[in-house]
């Protein structure tokens, strides 16, 4: 009985998790450009206890000009200063 009952509640973390990816909730933005992403890391206080850390890029949802026209990707804010892309 516990097997079926851990085999059910695996199956609906499952479903749950591909739902929000279909869905497009669940994918971490990256820069199509430089692919600069998400650093992980350890927050360490006074007394040396070690909390998980996320630092997120800067990371905007721009349209930029492409050979074909224009196109909406997620580019770096480093990337847009630096000119390695165009605004549409």
């Amino acid at each position: 009985m516990h097997i079926l009952y851990f085999s059910a509640k695996i199956l609906s973390v499952v479903s749950l998790l591909w739902l929000l990816i279909s869905l497009g909730g669940a994918i971490m933005a990256k820069c199509a450009i430089c692919e600069k992403g998400a650093h992980f890391g350890n927050n360490v206080s006074h007394s040396h206890r070690k909390t998980p850390k996320m630092w997120k890029s800067n990371v905007k949802s721009v349209r930029v000009k492409t050979e074909g026209g224009s196109k909406k990707m997620y580019v770096c804010t480093s990337c847009l200063k630096s000119g390695r892309v165009e605004r549409a």
